[in-house]
Formats: C-alpha cells, sequence, structure tokens
C-alpha cells in the first residue's frame, strides 16, 4: 500500500511539473511613480528586386500575411517612418497607470505635400504635439488606455493655432482670426476619436510598446511543429527562448518560419496564423500567468478606468486588421505559396521597461523579398 501511495504522490507532483512547464506567461508591467523613458520607434518596408538586387519603391500589389506596416502605416516600399516620444509615470496603482507622454518627434521618406501651405499646416501640427504633453490613462496590463482631456490642454491648443495663424493667416484661406470661445467649444464637442487618429499617425510607437505586455512566452527554450519545405507547405516552426536573469531584466527571442499566401488579398485566417508571432496554436498557449506586484502609489478611480469607457477610446489599432476578414480572391486555396521567416527579439529591464524590441518579417517571393522591419528602442 505504501508504495501505491509514494506511486501516486511521484506520478501527481510529476503531472503537476510537465504541466507547469507548458504553461505560458505574459509579460507584467511593474512601473513606479516617477519613472520615465524616452523612446523611438522605427518602421522600414521595403521590397528588394532579385535580379537587379536593387530596393523597388512603390506599393506593394500584395497584401501578404506579414505585410503588417504597408496596411497598419500606410507604407510603400522603400518607405520608413521614424517616431519619438517619452514616457513619465505620474500614478501607478493596481487598477492601472497615468503617464505623460511627450511627442519629440515624427519623419516619414516617403510623405509628400501638394503645397507649401500643406507642408505649413502638418509642421504647425508637429509644432503643437512637441509642446504640448499629454496624460493618458492605462489599464495595468496596458492593453486599454485613453486620453485624458480637459480646458487647460485645450487652450494650450488654442494658443499655438492662434499664434500660428497670426504668423502665417494663410494656414486658415486668409480668414479671420478664430475666436478662442469657439475654439473651445468646438474642442469640447470633438470625441477622442480624432486625438487617437492623431496620436496613432504621429506616435505609433505607442500601439507597439502596449503590445509588448500582450505576448505570451513559456520560460526557457520551446519548439513546436515542423520545418515548412516545398513538400510540406503547411509545418509552421516556431522556435522561442525566454529567459530572466538574476537582476530581474528579462529577454526573449522567437523565430516562426511557414508559407503565406502569394496573392493579391488575405484572409483574416492566414494574417492570424502566420503574423502572430507571439501566439503558438497549441492547447498549453491558451491561458495567461497573473502576476502580483506592490505599488506604493496613489489608487487611480476604477470608475474611471471603467473597461467600457476604454474600450471607445482605446489608443491601439491592431482591429484595423479586421478589414482584411474577406478575401479579395475567388479562391485562396488555389494561390501560390511563397516562404516567410518572422524574427522577433524583446529586452526589458528589472523595472519591464522595455530596452529594445525588434521584429523582422521577411517573405520570399518569386521574384524578390519583402523585407518588414520594426525597432522600438529607448534612448
Amino acid at each position: 500500500m505504501k508504495k501505491i501511495i509514494a506511486l501516486a504522490i511521484i506520478i501527481m507532483f510529476g503531472t503537476t511539473t510537465v504541466t507547469a512547464k507548458k504553461k505560458p506567461q505574459s509579460i507584467k508591467p511593474q512601473f513606479r511613480i516617477g519613472q520615465t523613458a524616452n523612446y523611438e520607434f522605427i518602421v522600414t518596408y521595403d521590397y528588394r528586386n532579385s535580379e537587379t538586387d536593387s530596393v523597388m519603391r512603390g506599393y506593394s500589389d500584395y497584401n501578404f500575411g506579414c505585410n503588417h506596416s504597408m496596411r497598419k502605416f500606410g507604407m510603400e516600399s522603400g518607405d520608413t517612418i521614424m517616431s519619438r516620444f517619452s514616457l513619465k509615470v505620474l500614478d501607478a496603482s493596481a487598477y492601472g497607470y497615468v503617464m505623460e507622454l511627450r511627442f519629440l518627434d515624427f519623419k516619414q521618406s516617403s510623405i509628400k505635400f501638394e503645397d507649401d501651405n500643406e507642408a505649413a499646416l502638418f509642421n504647425l501640427t508637429l509644432s503643437i504635439f512637441r509642446k504640448t504633453p499629454l496624460n493618458i490613462m492605462f489599464s495595468a496590463d496596458l492593453n486599454q488606455c485613453m486620453p485624458i482631456v480637459n480646458e487647460e490642454l485645450y487652450n494650450q491648443i488654442i494658443d499655438e493655432l492662434i499664434s500660428a495663424y497670426r504668423k502665417n493667416r494663410k494656414l486658415l484661406g486668409n480668414k479671420d482670426e478664430p475666436k478662442r470661445e469657439e475654439l473651445l467649444e468646438m474642442f469640447n464637442d470633438i470625441d477622442n476619436t480624432f486625438l487617437n487618429s492623431m496620436l496613432s499617425y504621429f506616435i505609433p510607437g505607442m500601439d507597439y510598446f502596449r503590445s509588448i505586455y500582450r505576448q505570451t512566452f513559456l520560460p526557457g527554450t520551446y519548439t513546436d511543429g515542423q520545418m515548412p519545405d516545398s513538400l510540406h507547405k503547411d509545418n509552421i516552426l516556431y522556435t522561442q527562448t525566454a529567459i530572466t536573469a538574476g537582476d530581474g531584466s528579462f529577454t526573449l527571442q522567437s523565430t516562426k518560419e511557414a508559407y503565406v499566401h502569394a496573392q493579391i488579398g488575405s484572409s483574416k485566417d492566414n494574417v492570424d496564423t502566420i503574423m502572430d508571432v507571439d501566439s503558438v496554436d497549441i492547447d498549453s498557449l491558451t491561458t495567461y500567468d497573473t502576476y502580483d506586484y506592490d505599488s506604493d502609489s496613489v489608487v487611480l478611480d476604477t470608475a474611471v478606468l471603467d473597461t467600457a469607457v476604454l474600450d471607445t477610446a482605446e489608443l491601439d489599432t491592431a482591429e484595423l486588421d479586421e478589414d482584411y476578414d474577406t478575401a479579395y480572391i475567388d479562391s485562396l486555396e488555389n494561390a501560390d505559396l511563397v516562404p516567410s521567416t518572422i524574427r522577433k527579439s524583446l529586452k526589458l529591464d528589472k523595472d519591464s521597461w522595455p530596452v529594445s524590441q525588434e521584429e523582422t518579417s521577411i517573405i520570399y517571393s518569386k521574384k524578390g523579398v519583402w523585407t518588414d522591419r520594426k525597432l522600438l528602442r529607448r534612448i
């Protein structure tokens, strides 16, 4: 009887150990009041012709699952986007965070203006963003966020608009100087949709910063699937290594090898299967670990961070991918398949702030190579 009980205990603990190894973990923000971080986000997207070995400019004829930047940022081949921003933690609690967001810089290599006035308006927008810090509320997992808008913010923007108008009346089509009261009333009538759109365009690194904390991983080294080739195009090989150092810093590296449809248009199934490097289609990655952490900060009002409110003003533009639910071809099954590789490398400091995250998607088409790179790094 003792042997049977001992065997049962061994089996029980052995099973628990195996299950624990398969249980995925997620990255939990552990920011503290007063912490600040400056970031640079760079996106490059290009097509290199196999015959000439030159980068071809222009828009892609294809809508590969991996070509995320083309869809999300409206980029063309040979294009580069650079954005810099700063974050400062004003409040932190178990309910979430309030951070001051400062816009530092933005450049897009392919941007074109119809005339000097359009360029002046664009530069004015950049100037207003640089001079006007914005407070943002985040949920505890950073999955949702909402700008905190008040009259003080609007008055700062109005001051910049009126000052710019007095220097160059052409900005508003030589119209009369706008009245402060009318501008303030206009801003109060505008919901957060416009502001969110501006932030997503000029500070695209914010969405990428937040996406880091939606990733899941398995501690240590993990491999799933088999290497695809011309005879086994349905195979997907995923490898991942996640290491937490003694000082609490964290590194995560992953690679996904798969074939994608080389066709105009792409179904959401193909995008989900090939795009999302962070999610492996196995039962062990369907749940998330949660972590408790200490916070000495003031507790935020839970009513302000209500999920329903945040959902209506979320900055995340990942939902844009839903537009690609419908395939633009009659039979996706008959489309050509070409190999692709997606690599990701993430480094966090001991306080869970990103040091860098680099993601490269490469598609090897018949006539050339498509490369989509994203880099978020602390500066």
